[in-house]
């Protein structure tokens, strides 16, 4: 339509072009894939720090549980809290289940002969269950001298080894 003889000034449309929608998802698409990793990474060392920390704590207090009785706790399921080990020796507070990627399973594999399981040269220990193989693959990296792979999905912290 022509007013006065002149045409009508067009209107810009609203919106983005597809070539600027592409650039915004080819940034947004780099941005993730160095985000993504690095916060895997930091929430697996997360997890790991503590996880070392509960073996550290579950650990002393197997030893002085081992001092004042001449034996260590019982073998338990996974994710139980060991009774010898409730109140006196680990808090009530403390988690066996701490976290939705992983348990914690208390280990006596000395049985009644005394003897360990023939698989592992561990005697007593305390288990990481998970499923998550970042979280387990740091842990091997991380603490090598103190965890070995048990099971397809357990990651065992020694406290005595089969030699002692």
């Amino acid at each position: 339509m022509k007013i006065m003889g002149f045409p009508r000034p067009r209107r810009p449309q609203a919106g983005f072009t597809l070539i600027e929608m592409l650039v915004v998802f080819v940034v947004i698409g780099i941005l993730a894939s160095i985000a993504i990793p690095a916060f895997t990474k930091a929430k697996s060392k997360s997890k790991s720090a503590a996880i070392a920390g509960a073996f550290h704590s579950v650990r002393d207090q197997a030893i002085q549980y081992y001092t004042d009785n001449s034996s260590y706790p019982a073998e338990v399921a996974q994710g139980i809290f060991p009774p010898e080990f409730r109140g006196y020796y680990l808090p009530d507070e403390f988690s066996w289940t701490p976290d939705a990627e992983y348990t914690l399973d208390w280990e006596n594999w000395t049985g009644l002969d005394g003897n360990p399981s023939p698989q592992f040269n561990v005697s007593v220990g305390l288990s990481v269950h998970t499923v998550n193989t970042t979280l387990g693959n740091y842990l091997l990296q991380h603490f090598e001298n103190d965890v070995q792979l048990t099971n397809p999905d357990t990651y065992t912290f020694t406290i005595q080894n089969a030699n002692g």
